[in-house]
């Protein structure tokens, strides 16, 4: 098949690069993934993967940083103090369900990742996740700041909780399907999904009033 010619244009060149090679690591994870396929697809020169990216582990890093630098960039967007550490919280896990939903090359990558035991995304999450859960520990440590969430948590393991909660509903959704009957990626079942979470995390971390004590019975006996 004759290659299509594209104008001579770098930039184009290595996006056409990092969304093709994005794809094929998705589908077929870093082990399966071949560099000659990749530069087939994009219809790029192989050559200039290596220019570019240095080699195939320079081009996966690449996507890796990308991906985890977009989600915490939507993350940032809505990571402000507006004065209700439970409604700022709950928008901060409505944001990371919404961009699960709307990259599941994002999940499938953190999948694969976690079958190679994180070998490469262990270099981009300790700089660009961990800043992710940051965000929400900050939330939520002022929640108990303000004695508005239970003083006992534990805020990092809170946060990577909710993290875990949210991507399973995407990692596990041929599972989920089977066992509910039900299309998991409707935006019904999405949002009865989200809710859930929700409502998870917040019944158990919210502080409660006390309970009232019971009244002291009285025993009929004692009044005659």
């Amino acid at each position: 098949m004759r290659r299509r010619a594209f104008p001579r244009d770098p930039q184009a060149t290595k996006e056409r690069l990092l969304s093709t090679a994005e794809r094929l690591f998705m589908e077929k994870g870093y082990d399966l993934a071949r560099v000659d396929e990749i530069a087939a697809q994009a219809q790029v020169n192989k050559r200039m993967i290596y220019v570019y990216f240095t080699d195939k582990e320079g081009l996966y890093m690449a996507i890796l940083d990308t991906s985890f630098s977009r989600m915490l960039t939507c993350l940032e967007a809505v990571a402000q103090d507006h004065g209700d550490p439970r409604n700022d919280a709950e928008r901060l896990i409505r944001a990371y369900f919404q961009f699960l939903a709307e990259h599941p090359h994002f999940v499938r990558m953190v999948v694969w990742e976690s079958l190679r035991y994180g070998r490469q995304a262990g270099r981009v999450l300790a700089r660009t996740y961990r800043a992710s859960l940051e965000k929400l520990y900050a939330v939520f440590q002022r929640g108990v700041d303000q004695g508005v969430l239970r003083s006992d948590l534990d805020v990092r393991k809170l946060a990577a909780s909710v993290y875990g909660l949210c991507l399973s509903h995407f990692s596990q959704r041929e599972f989920l399907n089977i066992l509910s009957d039900k299309d998991s990626t409707s935006s019904e079942a999405r949002e009865v999904a989200l809710n859930h979470i929700l409502r998870l995390v917040f019944d158990g971390i919210e502080k409660r009033p006390p309970s009232p004590s019971p009244s002291p019975r009285v025993d009929n006996a004692s009044r005659r």
